[in-house]
This record gives C-alpha cells, structure tokens and sequence, in this order.
C-alpha cells in the first residue's frame, strides 16, 4: 500500500530560484525568476533520519521538479 501525506495534491508557492529537474541529469536545472505555483506530488523523504525538513516531487507548468520545504513561500509548511 502506498504511503500518503496530507501534503500530497497540494498547492503551493515557491520562491523564486534554481530547481533541479526530476528526471534528467544532474546538470539540468529550472530557473524560476517570481514566485511560482506548484502542486506537489509526491514525498521523496526526509532530509536526514532526525529532520523534519523534506523532499518532494512537484509539477510545475508539465516539468517534474525537486523541491524542500523551505523551498515554499512563507505560511505554505
């Protein structure tokens, strides 16, 4: 069974910044200039075993991205 967050299909903002592709190469990244709608797919899992902070895939405008929580806008945790 697959595991669920609460957080998964849902909307969120993301700063303005580099954003690692999901499925390429290390090297291709996303650059976003304003703050950004995206919906969050997927947790990749946390950011080390005792972190609350974690990874996700989210979609933005047809692209798989890599994004943390503190990629999020301000309230969006």
């Amino acid at each position: 069974m697959p595991l669920i967050d609460e957080k998964d299909g849902r909307l969120v903002t993301l700063k303005p910044g580099r954003y690692f592709a999901a499925y390429h190469d290390a090297s291709f990244k996303i650059q976003f200039d304003e703050p950004t709608t995206a919906l969050l797919l997927e947790c990749q899992g946390k950011k080390t075993w005792n972190s609350e902070e974690t990874c996700w895939h989210a979609l933005v405008d047809g692209d798989v991205i890599l994004v943390w929580d503190d990629n999020f806008m301000e309230g969006e945790r």
